[in-house]
């Protein structure tokens, strides 16, 4: 979920609904202006771990498994990317080094760093920290992911806000290129309205937020805050390097795939996305056909199989058919039902819910089984990723040894009132407050319980039965 949190864009306006609509909740999270920071903060953490402490192999890979972006702009890809690479991001949109947002708006539904004084997170306890949102959009230079990396697309990275289809996604493309943000529920009604009657002229729009309440008005960056289609975000990944897609991707038009890493190991990246509505997941047939036949492929190569994917397979019920792949939908249960006759499926690596969750699905054989592991998102807390370790024990058993890893922001962090934030301390920061931010979920609960967390995970080797 990196993050433009400037961006006229993102609805924030949405977070009053969720009183009334779970489904309208965060809408605005008071750490989302450090993201970047975050991202970096778990690039280092996971550099710091590339040899095991259980094994001593070196880390052969690391895998990203959607939500990449928060909502597909030029300038989250430019950071995503950035962050990874190791480049010089400069995480701000519209003025150069000046917060122009939400949270310097007077709008009560968001935390005021400056001064909450007068919003609902400073009546909860939240701090004063004048200069952290300025410091949070200065540039910083990254320090870049040292071992090789995957991706797959996330409801995020498809579709506007990860939810919307074609109808409020003109809202959108009006917002993203204007000066004028809404605030609050009046603001958006405004623009919805407005997108949906008058069209996306900027000018038209930018006429009419001059007069009235619910409108904030801030420095217009279009370019930045351009929606990037899909085949576009694909085309600029499949340029970067080789993370799971090449030039036969963009010819096809097929955002999953297939990779040999290593000679025992087979990977998997599924597109869980519905790319014309809805934030669960699902496949079309397109996809689920090839899928069928990749594993009835890997059947006989005495290769483990592990699939990654955004969804996971309870939030796979998107039930809206496609226009980028119509027909049936496949939902998670048809998913596992398919996954699980194959048994060198042994691991299901898969995100969307923010919460750390392990189940099993057992196979038919004894002992054989694939286990299906959620992890925690980077933006809500606990801001955690996960090391994974395939061990042939033997036996005639297979261990995934599953370990959850913080980033490396401290866990406790001074509150600065000179601005002068460092990257990690915003990362330590951005952590704490998600700690605290309980007007919607429960954060401590997306922790898991302990048998979700570090854990071995053991199943029988299909290679051995077989």
């Amino acid at each position: 979920h990196v993050c433009d949190a400037q961006s006229p864009a993102r609805l924030e306006g949405g977070e009053t609904f969720g009183w009334f609509n779970p489904g309208a909740d965060g809408g605005h999270r008071p750490q989302e202006t450090c993201t970047t920071q975050v991202l970096d903060a778990l690039v280092e953490a996971t550099n710091a771990v590339a040899t095991s402490p259980l094994t001593g192999a070196r880390m052969a890979w690391c895998a990203q498994t959607g939500d990449n972006t928060d909502n597909r702009t030029e300038a989250e890809l430019a950071w995503w990317l950035g962050v990874l690479d190791g480049s010089e991001v400069a995480p701000g949109t519209g003025a150069p080094g000046r917060y122009e947002g939400v949270q310097r708006s007077g709008w009560r539904g968001a935390w005021h760093p400056d001064d909450p004084s007068h919003d609902v997170y400073g009546r909860a306890g939240f701090p004063r920290l004048p200069g952290m949102l300025d410091a949070a959009t200065a540039p910083f230079r990254a320090q870049g992911l040292a071992v090789p990396w995957l991706a797959t697309f996330g409801n995020h990275d498809v579709i506007y806000q990860g939810t919307f289809g074609p109808s409020v996604r003109r809202l959108g493309d009006l917002l993203a290129a204007t000066g004028a943000k809404p605030l609050g529920s009046l603001g958006l009604i405004r623009s919805n309205v407005h997108a949906r009657l008058a069209g996306t002229s900027r000018a038209r729009w930018e006429r009419l937020a001059a007069q009235g309440p619910g409108l904030l008005s801030v420095t217009a960056d279009p370019d930045a805050r351009r929606a990037v289609p899909v085949d576009e975000y694909l085309a600029r990944l499949v340029a970067h390097g080789d993370h799971g897609f090449g030039p036969e991707h963009l010819l096809e038009h097929r955002t999953w795939w297939s990779r040999p890493e290593g000679n025992e190991v087979q990977v998997i990246g599924l597109d869980t996305c519905n790319h014309t509505i809805g934030s669960s997941g699902c496949l079309g047939p397109r996809q689920r056909a090839w899928l069928a036949d990749e594993l009835d492929r890997l059947d006989g190569t005495g290769r483990l199989v592990v699939v990654l994917s955004h969804h996971n397979s309870w939030t796979m019920d998107n039930g809206n058919d496609d226009d980028v792949d119509p027909g049936p939908r496949t939902d998670g249960a048809a998913l596992v039902d398919l996954l699980v006759g194959h048994p060198n499926v042994v691991l299901w690596a898969n995100g969307h819910s923010h919460e750390h969750q392990i189940h099993l699905h057992r196979g038919v054989g004894r002992g054989q089984g694939l286990w299906e592991v959620n992890t925690a998102s980077a933006i809500d807390f606990g801001q955690q990723g996960r090391t994974f370790e395939l061990l042939d024990n033997g036996d005639g058993t297979v261990s995934i040894v599953v370990t959850v890893l913080d980033h490396a922001g401290p866990p406790a962090v001074a509150h600065r009132t000179d601005g002068r934030w460092s990257p990690g301390e915003l990362a330590g920061l951005s952590r704490e407050l998600a700690a605290n931010d309980n007007r919607w979920i429960d954060p401590l609960g997306l922790l898991g319980g302990p048998e979700d967390r570090n854990v071995e995970l053991v199943v029988a080797d299909p290679r051995r039965s077989a």
